[in-house]
């Protein structure tokens, strides 16, 4: 994990750094709302509430037989191992995730492939769904939406994560449209499907 982490070296505070990552992963709880998350073994959408890691063991924590673990060892909750198996994840490329800056730019990478169209290097999402998937209050004004969403949506281009965007108005709703480069990340649906 030290690896992908970046340029850190392997020392004591590092790696108690990543085992306290792990136990506050293994400790937190995402709410899933609205169109809530994908559950690949019936097929349907569940809302409530939902843990990414069922159980971890950091290195040197004690294991079952009460040695130390000589590694990090985590269990992934079933529907988690489940939508894996189907084929129902994205791959992202991390040196360039780590680069962005903006708390917005980092959801909207991870989003905009989970919201493709028959075209795959389109993503469309609404305004409002956005704002309640990032948490966000939302704007009445274009202007003012424009300018929020703007410098995000610059770094995800600068970044490769986008060729092109705009925000389309309608009746006083705004839709945000994308046009994902060709080796974007994409949405994976299937059994077998690999990410790009």
């Amino acid at each position: 994990m030290i690896r992908y982490l970046g340029n850190l070296i392997r020392s004591g505070k590092n790696y108690a750094s990543v085992a306290a990552w792990l136990h506050r992963m293994a400790g937190t709880t995402i709410e899933a709302r609205g169109s809530g998350f994908f559950l690949a073994r019936t097929q349907s959408y569940a809302e409530g509430s939902f843990r990414l890691f069922e159980r971890i063991v950091a290195a040197g924590d004690p294991r079952a037989d009460g040695r130390p673990a000589d590694r990090n060892y985590v269990w992934l909750p079933e529907w988690y191992l489940d939508n894996m198996e189907a084929g129902y994840f994205v791959t992202l490329p991390v040196a360039a995730y780590r680069r962005l800056t903006r708390g917005i730019s980092k959801a909207l990478a991870l989003a905009l492939p989970a919201h493709g169209g028959p075209d795959p290097r389109q993503a469309e999402i609404g305004y409002e769904d956005l704002c309640r998937l990032m948490n966000l209050a939302p704007y009445r004004f274009p202007s003012k939406v424009e300018e929020k969403l703007a410098p995000a949506l610059e770094e995800l281009r600068k970044a490769g994560f986008a060729e092109k965007w705009r925000l389309r108005w309608k009746n006083g709703s705004a839709t945000l449209e994308v046009t994902l480069p060709a080796n974007a990340p994409r949405g994976v649906q299937g059994a077998g499907a690999a990410g790009a």
